[in-house]
């Protein structure tokens, strides 16, 4: 139950923080004017963090992350200078020497926690160290940047997105300003070639008739 979007480049699948119902100012922002991309190779996603709170002269975010839902190969948050703290088993944790490390600190954090203990690039720490987390583990950083959206850089095994959503059902959400189209609007998917047939039941029947002409 995730918004998506590819990114401008094409390079990236986006995840916003986008909560239904949408607004006009997210299509705007956020919207896509094609799909087509969606059917090419790629190796990245964005997930944008959450804001946490105001700590002293900056802000702390947060995000959970799934390790389920994409293979962590590398991982960097898009944001400088910036200090950040892993949790995961319920414990404040940083990477030190090549193990991780139990800070012992407790929420809520204080700025002089991140000054401490804060790690400042989580892209040297390589696949191995991140599949020792428990499946879900969280984000926190802390950095001065007031104003603008931050992301987790995830780089992955290549994939092509529209055969991940595939995967389950998924809807994609349209805004327009024309208020009165001739008919409704239309998605074209194609498909691999397939025989009918094949998409049956094991058990089906076959019903028989006679046709008269008039």
């Amino acid at each position: 139950n995730k918004i998506h979007i590819l990114s401008e480049d094409k390079t990236s699948l986006v995840y916003p923080n986008l909560i239904e119902p949408l607004t006009q100012a997210d299509y705007k922002k956020w919207g896509m004017d094609t799909l087509v991309d969606y059917e090419n190779e790629i190796d990245k996603v964005l997930i944008e963090m959450n804001e946490s709170e105001v700590l002293e002269d900056g802000r702390v975010l947060r995000k959970l992350i799934n390790k389920n839902d994409f293979k962590i190969n590398s991982l960097r948050v898009n944001m400088s200078p910036i200090l950040q703290l892993i949790k995961s088993s319920n414990k404040i944790q940083v990477l030190s020497e090549g193990n991780w490390l139990d800070t012992g600190l407790v929420e809520p954090l204080t700025k002089e926690d991140f000054e401490t203990h804060g790690m400042d690039d989580l892209s040297l720490i390589s696949f191995d160290k991140w599949d020792e987390l428990d499946d879900e583990f969280e984000i926190i950083t802390w950095t001065e940047d007031m104003d603008s959206d931050k992301f987790i850089e995830i780089t992955t095994d290549a994939f092509i997105p529209i055969e991940k959503i595939s995967e389950s059902n998924f809807e994609v959400l349209m805004w327009t300003d024309y208020m009165e189209p001739e008919e409704p609007p239309k998605i074209e998917i194609t498909i691999l070639p397939f025989r009918p047939i094949d998409k049956l039941d094991n058990q089906f029947s076959i019903v028989m008739g006679e046709y008269e002409p008039e």
